[in-house]
């Protein structure tokens, strides 16, 4: 069985754990970080480097391997731009069990034009779930004011994508596939490299599996969108009761604090569950079979 597991998780789901909030919030420098883009750039990209990417990464290492309790072929897909990100990911994985000769990276090319318009549209429809505007969403999303148009949305992008970091050589062996097409091809590379080649469904057209994807990716935008309007809107409700009343916003941010840490306690018994007659998540990894990382 394959099991994709999706990188954006922990930050598409903050709310859920202050473990997920603050991870996502340390990576993209936001909430309680915002003063690191503060910094001059050596030392704002000296802290990330040090402590900005490690927690969020570790969380999607053990997602993976959670993943991995059920299913023999795991692909975990996330837009890990800089060659110590991923490193970081793989050393979890193998320092939990994984072989080196199981663990496929896979990177994802896109003509850069192409790239764009599809990701405008993407976020467009982002922004519309959510019922806030273009700017109040990339600035609560992650950090980055400004964003009004397709202009400044590309602007955005240049700047974004000039960070990437290719495949490098501490990486190989790996892989690279070119998803410009956006055709059946592209499915039939990426399902090669994954050796997954005879797991798609023999009676679908490519259209077909394209609408069936949309209406599942519609859905998923909506929930964010809800989740992040909520964000928003108890943000500024928050603000407002920080001025008001006080005591009663301490009260209710401890209140808070003490849920999400519940929520959170599942993220680190991922190695000892309590139960001795079951094989501990770990040792559950170790019997199954392999990662697959896909680099967007």
């Amino acid at each position: 069985m394959i099991f994709v597991s999706l990188g954006d998780f922990p930050l598409k789901n903050k709310d859920i754990s202050e473990e997920y909030k603050d991870a996502s919030d340390r990576m993209n420098k936001v909430g309680k970080y915002q003063y690191i883009r503060g910094k001059p750039n050596e030392e704002e990209t000296e802290w990330w480097m040090k402590e900005g990417f490690h927690s969020y990464m570790t969380i999607l290492a053990i997602l993976t391997l959670e993943a991995a309790k059920d299913s023999d072929t795991v692909v975990l897909t996330h837009a890990t731009y800089i060659e110590q990100q991923r490193l970081f990911l793989r050393e979890n994985l193998l320092e939990a069990g994984a072989k080196a000769e199981n663990i496929t990276m896979l990177f994802l090319h896109c003509d850069r034009d192409v790239h764009y318009e599809g990701a405008w549209k993407r976020w467009n429809d982002l922004v519309a779930a959510s019922g806030c505007t273009l700017n109040q969403f990339f600035k609560s999303v992650i950090g980055v004011p400004n964003i009004v148009d397709y202009n400044s949305f590309c602007q955005f992008q240049d700047a974004f994508v000039s960070t990437f970091q290719g495949p490098q050589e501490s990486e190989r062996p790996c892989e690279v596939v070119d998803v410009t097409s956006r055709d059946i091809s592209v499915l039939d590379s990426i399902d090669k490299v994954l050796g997954i080649q005879d797991t798609r469904p023999k009676d679908m057209t490519y259209k077909e599996m394209e609408d069936k994807i949309k209406v599942i990716d519609q859905k998923r935008d909506k929930e964010f969108g809800a989740k992040l309007a909520a964000r928003i809107n108890a943000s500024e409700k928050e603000k407002e009761l920080a001025k008001t009343e006080p005591i009663k916003y301490v009260a209710r941010r401890s209140s808070l604090v003490e849920a999400d840490k519940i929520a959170a306690m599942s993220l680190n018994d991922y190695d000892d569950d309590g139960d001795d007659s079951k094989p501990s998540r770990r040792q559950s990894f170790l019997e199954t079979g392999k990662f697959a990382t896909c680099v967007m």
